[in-house]
Parts: structure tokens; C-alpha cells; sequence
């Protein structure tokens, strides 16, 4: 009866249950999948369907997940609009675009995005990107630099202005894109004159330097009676005519000054051979015209080009290169006005030399003859604009002489917050002081080429290491040029490629740089780690680099334990055994043995492989002797088998040798 009970309560308690599973409906495979964040193989389901729009995002959104940008832009692009889900497929490009580190395009496609969500949907959207706001802001700057007067290109004043709108909507406690605003807002203005005299000098100077006339040049710069101002276009002068060479220090005094050999140093080596000369026509008759006006006074000089313009038998080519000329000596001779008419009828304004543009923009108080040169070129020209004494009434950028001193320029980027010589200087000060996460990136992104922008990609290298992201840490470390680093950070450099390179499974790549660092800063590396690298040396068949490493450390042992001494020891003596150079390692084997008997593990080893080698050389007794010690002092069980084997193995060869002589008759 009590069974019965038992029974009849079971089925009560089981029914139930199942009936429940039985309502219950199967999910789909695509949910079963989810579930169990079994994302990889629910794109690959997906791509089995016919794509439709929904899938398309589906499929998007997984594949950034699983860290696959290039993809997903492959999936998002399928379409060139999705009806209904074009913000979202703009967002997820734009997401795309930032994991892939193009930052302008991620930002171009954030902006264009925007247009389809609500502002709480936006805010909502900004909020889950993680320091969005930080790159935002370091874009628009670019955008803003390397604009010279937004309202010139309609497109990109557009995006900028409609970026800067953005981030008043999204971040709108940010002080700074009000400011922004405002700037965009205002009329584009001429340039003024804060000093009637130096930018005329300087158009002369410039002038002179772009047909390589070094003697006007210095002349006209030696005018300049503004001691810093004189410092600071001469020490550019002396950069100009020798790039490759090392500047003589020049007192530049002014901070501003000092900044811009360290914001531009890079891009003006690079600029020089292409942008500041007049190109020479491959004629011999040119080229005796030239050489002629060398020797003329810039009036008789003048004269000749006039003269030679008038002859209606030139050639476009020839006639076009007339007009610069003329252009140039109109400027050496004082005719400023004649010089900007003649500016207004040249042909082919990106053939021309920059360094002539700026002439004409210094004579004509206008960035407008800029426009022709790529965008790039525009910060380093608007500052060499202000370096002349135009000033451009922003309220963004600080006087390029304004009075102060390098650590006060730090406090002035909340005045000026667009500056990029106080951007530079400020974000280099904190990463120097602070070792700044943030900093570091500012100056990665904004001034890669710089000194202390390609500290900062060190700086970001080594704290994506220390957190575990050996890739990423790499990427970083891609970015750096040697060059651009002082010795002790150039060091730095190779010894974190080193040890990433090693992470990251590429040996013989590790192996390289360490040899390299080996040379160069030895004492970077611990004893340890020398040794380390020996023995990957000897692993990766390098034994001529395996044993200097060795016999240098050994060379050095004074400091080291008697353990690692025996151990180097060893490795010197296995390196010469596998050279086949025998009584070298017996060298290295006997010693070790008598040295460091204490240190067993290396001591028996030593004394076995000593054995084996007198036992090649038919030694009998040596060996014996060395076997024997090993059997009588190894800790190991498997050391004392090996010896006792080699022993019997004696034996029986001692036996044969029992009777002979050694005599033949």
C-alpha cells in the first residue's frame, strides 16, 4: 500500500512536468545559437540566407563582436542604402571605421548617421562608445588645422560644422565646442600686420631662397632688428639649405619657436625637396640664364627678365617659367604690387614653389594663395604666416611671439585651445610629468611624427602590453620611426619590439632585435635574459651568436651566482661540442666540473658529457674515471643508469684491447 502512494505521488509530481515541456516550443537554430554566444558559426548561418536588411545588420553587429571590421564593412556595403536601417548600417561603419583606426572616415560616417536617430537615441548611442568624445575632438581638430579658411571648401566645412553641432548636442556640458562653433561662425577675414616691416623682409628672403640665392636671403634676414624673430627665420633658413645636416643651435628664446622645429622638423625635411624651389627646365639655355642673373643685381636682373618676356618667340614652358621669375625679382626689387599682379596671371599655381605662395600671402594679407597645395601643408604654412607677424584675429590661436615663457605655454591651451603649437606643448608637458594614457594618444594621433608623438605611441605600447594586449601593443610600436627618437628612446624601442616580437611567436624577428639592442645598449639586458637569448641563439642553429653572448657574459661573471656561472659554462661547452670543436668543450665540461661541483645538475651533466667525449677519442680510463664520478655523486636515478651503462660499455672494449700491443711486427 505504502509503494501504491509512493507511486501514485511520483506520476503526480512527473506528469506535470512534462506536460509543461510538451507546451513548450522548440527554439529556432538561430536562437539556440545566440543562446550560447556561438556568434561565428550564426554569421555563417546568416550567409546561407538570402541577405536582407535585417540579416545585414544582424550580421554586422556579430562581426563586430567578434572583432572583424574589415568584414563588416564587406557585409554593410553589400548595399549602397538599407531601407529603413541606413542609420544603423552608417553606425556600424562608422564603428567599423574606428576599430580599423581610420578615424576620419569612422567620424564622417558617425556624423552622417546622425541624421536618422532622435536626439535621446543619439545620446544614448554616444554614451556606449567608449571615449568617443576624446577622438571627436581630436578629429574636428585636425579638420580644423588643416583647413585654411573653412568656408573655402563648402563639402568639408560642411562635415566639420556639422560635427562641431553634434558634439554641442551630445557633450553638451564641453565648453569647448561652443567656442568652436563660434570660431566656424565667424567671416573670413584678411590678414593684419602686427609689424610693417618683417613680413615684407621675409617675402624677400623666401623669394630668394626658392631659386637657392642664399646670400639675398641671409642679406634680407639679417634686416630683421627683432632679435627672436631674426633667430627663429634664419635657424629655418639654415634648415632649408642643408635638411640633412645637423642644425647649429640657435638661441630660438620664444617658446612658440622652439615648438614648431619639433611639430614640423619631420614634414619640412620632407617638404623641402618638392615644395620650396622653383623647378629648373632641363634646357642649356635655361640653365645659362640662370647662371647669367646670379651675377646681376636683382634691378639688372629685373631688366633681363623683362627683356626676355617680351620675345614673341618663347615657348609656353619656358614663358610660364619667366613669370616666377619675374614674380621673384618684382619682390627683390620693392615692387610689392607689380609682384601680387603678376601672382594673379601665373598658370599652374600647384607647380609653384610654397615658398612663393607664402610670398604672396604675406604681401597680399591672405591665406587665399595657399589653396592650391594639399591640406597637409596648410598648419605648417599658417603658422610660418604667424611667425612673420600676420595675424589672423582668431580667438583659438595664440600670437606666435606671444611673450611667455615654455612651462607657462602649457596653462595657455584652455585660452587657446585650437593652438597646435600649445596643443603640442601642453599634451608633451603631461605625458613628461604624468606618463598621461591620455596625453599619449593626443599626441600619437595629432603629431605622429614628432618627437614626442612618437613617445607617445611607446607610451601606449607599453600600457597595452602591461594589460595583456600583445597585438595591439605591436600596432603601436609599428608606428614608431627610430630617427625621430632620441638615443635612450630608441633603445626603449627595440627593447619592447624585442620582447613583444618574442610574445607574439616570431622568433627569428626577436632574435634580430635582441642582437641588435645587444650592440647597442647591452647593459638594457639582465644577465638572465642574455642567457635566455644565448640558448634561443643555439635553438634557432645561430652558434657564433649563441657563444659570443655567452663569452661575453662569462667575460662579466664577477657579479653573478655560482649557478648561473656553471650554467653559462655548460652552454658554452654544448655549443662547442655540437660545432664539433671537442676539446673546446671538454675545456668548458672539466672546468665547470672542478669549478662549481656544488651546482649537480650542471656539474653531473658536465662530467658525463666529458666522459662521452674521451670515450670518442678512445680514452678509456678518462672516461672511466669521469663515469664513475658521475655514478658515485648523481642525485638522479636515471644519471647514475646512463653512467653505469657507459661503464659496462667500457668494459667490453677493454677486454678487446686485451693482448694487443699496439706493435705491428
Amino acid at each position: 500500500m505504502i509503494k501504491k502512494i509512493c507511486l501514485g505521488m511520483a506520476i503526480m509530481i512527473v506528469l506535470p512536468t512534462v506536460c509543461l515541456a510538451a507546451k513548450k516550443e522548440k527554439i529556432t537554430y538561430e536562437e539556440w545559437l545566440l543562446n550560447f554566444k556561438a556568434y561565428d558559426a550564426y554569421v555563417r548561418y546568416l550567409q546561407t540566407k538570402n541577405p536582407t536588411p535585417d540579416s545585414i545588420i544582424s550580421q554586422a553587429k556579430l562581426l563586430l563582436t567578434l572583432n572583424r571590421p574589415r568584414r563588416t564593412l564587406d557585409v554593410l556595403k553589400q548595399f549602397e542604402t538599407l531601407p529603413k536601417f541606413e542609420g544603423q548600417r552608417l553606425w556600424l561603419m562608422a564603428r567599423a571605421y574606428r576599430m580599423l583606426g581610420e578615424y576620419d572616415r569612422a567620424i564622417s560616417n558617425f556624423v552622417l548617421a546622425a541624421e536618422y536617430f532622435s536626439n535621446p537615441e543619439l545620446v544614448k548611442l554616444f554614451s556606449q562608445e567608449k571615449e568617443l568624445d576624446r577622438l571627436w575632438r581630436d578629429v574636428c581638430t585636425k579638420w580644423f588645422w588643416e583647413s585654411l579658411y573653412v568656408q573655402r571648401k563648402a563639402e568639408q566645412a560642411k562635415l566639420l560644422n556639422s560635427a562641431v553641432q553634434l558634439a554641442r548636442k551630445v557633450w553638451p556640458e564641453q565648453e569647448l565646442w561652443t567656442r568652436f562653433a563660434s570660431s566656424l561662425s565667424q567671416p573670413e577675414k584678411n590678414l593684419t600686420y602686427y609689424d610693417e616691416q618683417i613680413p615684407y623682409l621675409l617675402a624677400k628672403a623666401l623669394s630668394a631662397q626658392s631659386i637657392k640665392n642664399w646670400f639675398l636671403s641671409s642679406n634680407h634676414l639679417n634686416k630683421i632688428t627683432t632679435l627672436k624673430i631674426r633667430n627663429f627665420w634664419t635657424r629655418l633658413e639654415k634648415l632649408i639649405q642643408d635638411p640633412v645636416s645637423s642644425l647649429v643651435e640657435i638661441d630660438l628664446q620664444a617658446f612658440k619657436s622652439y615648438a614648431f622645429f619639433e611639430v614640423y622638423g619631420y614634414e619640412l625635411k620632407k617638404i623641402i625637396p618638392k615644395y620650396w624651389f622653383v623647378s629648373s627646365l632641363d634646357l642649356p639655355s635655361w640653365n645659362d640664364f640662370l647662371d647669367q642673373l646670379k651675377n646681376l643685381s636683382p634691378q639688372a636682373g629685373l631688366k633681363l627678365i623683362e627683356n626676355e618676356l617680351s620675345s614673341s618667340l618663347l615657348s609656353s614652358r619656358i614663358k610660364s617659367n619667366l613669370k616666377v621669375l619675374l614674380f621673384i625679382y618684382q619682390i627683390q626689387t620693392d615692387k610689392f604690387d607689380q609682384a601680387l599682379k603678376t601672382w594673379a596671371i601665373l598658370e599652374n599655381y600647384k607647380d609653384i614653389p610654397l615658398s612663393l605662395a607664402l610670398c604672396a600671402a604675406l604681401l597680399a594679407k591672405s591665406v587665399h594663395p595657399l589653396a592650391p597645395y594639399p591640406s597637409y601643408l596648410y598648419p605648417i604654412s599658417k603658422d610660418l604666416l604667424q611667425a612673420a607677424c600676420l595675424g589672423s584675429g582668431s580667438t583659438l590661436s595664440a600670437p606666435f611671439w606671444l611673450e611667455t615663457d615654455e612651462k607657462k605655454a602649457a596653462d595657455l591651451l584652455s585660452i587657446y585651445p585650437l593652438d597646435r603649437l600649445l596643443s603640442y606643448l601642453g599634451w608633451k608637458n603631461q605625458l613628461e610629468k604624468q606618463k598621461s594614457n591620455l596625453a599619449a594618444k593626443h599626441l600619437a594621433f595629432l603629431f605622429p611624427k614628432t618627437p614626442a608623438g612618437q613617445e607617445g605611441f611607446l607610451s601606449l605600447a607599453r600600457a597595452a602590453y602591461k594589460n595583456g594586449h600583445k597585438t595591439l601593443a605591436w600596432k603601436y610600436l609599428q608606428n614608431i620611426q627610430e630617427d625621430l627618437l632620441d638615443s635612450g628612446k630608441q633603445v626603449d624601442l627595440i627593447e619592447a619590439k624585442a620582447g613583444i616580437l618574442m610574445d607574439l611567436g616570431q622568433t627569428q624577428e626577436s632574435l634580430k632585435t635582441y642582437t641588435l639592442l645587444l650592440n647597442k645598449a647591452p647593459e638594457r639586458l639582465s644577465a638572465e635574459k642574455k642567457l635566455k637569448l644565448a640558448l634561443l641563439a643555439q635553438q634557432s642553429n645561430k652558434w657564433e651568436l649563441a657563444e659570443n653572448i655567452l663569452t661575453n657574459l662569462w667575460q662579466e661573471r664577477k657579479n653573478l651566482s655560482p649557478a648561473l656561472q656553471a650554467e653559462i659554462l655548460f652552454w658554452l661547452g654544448e655549443g662547442a661540442q655540437y660545432q664539433g670543436k671537442t676539446d673546446q668543450a671538454l675545456d668548458y665540461y672539466l672546468k665547470l666540473a672542478w669549478q662549481f661541483p656544488e651546482q649537480n645538475i650542471w656539474a653531473i651533466t658536465a662530467l658525463y658529457r666529458a666522459g662521452q667525449i674521451y670515450e670518442q677519442k678512445g680514452m678509456l680510463q678518462a672516461a672511466k674515471n669521469l663515469y664513475q664520478t658521475v655514478l658515485k655523486n648523481a642525485d638522479r636515478k636515471t644519471q647514475k643508469e646512463a653512467a653505469k651503462q657507459r661503464l659496462t660499455s667500457i668494459e667490453v672494449k677493454e677486454k678487446r684491447q686485451v693482448g694487443e700491443s699496439g706493435i705491428m711486427f
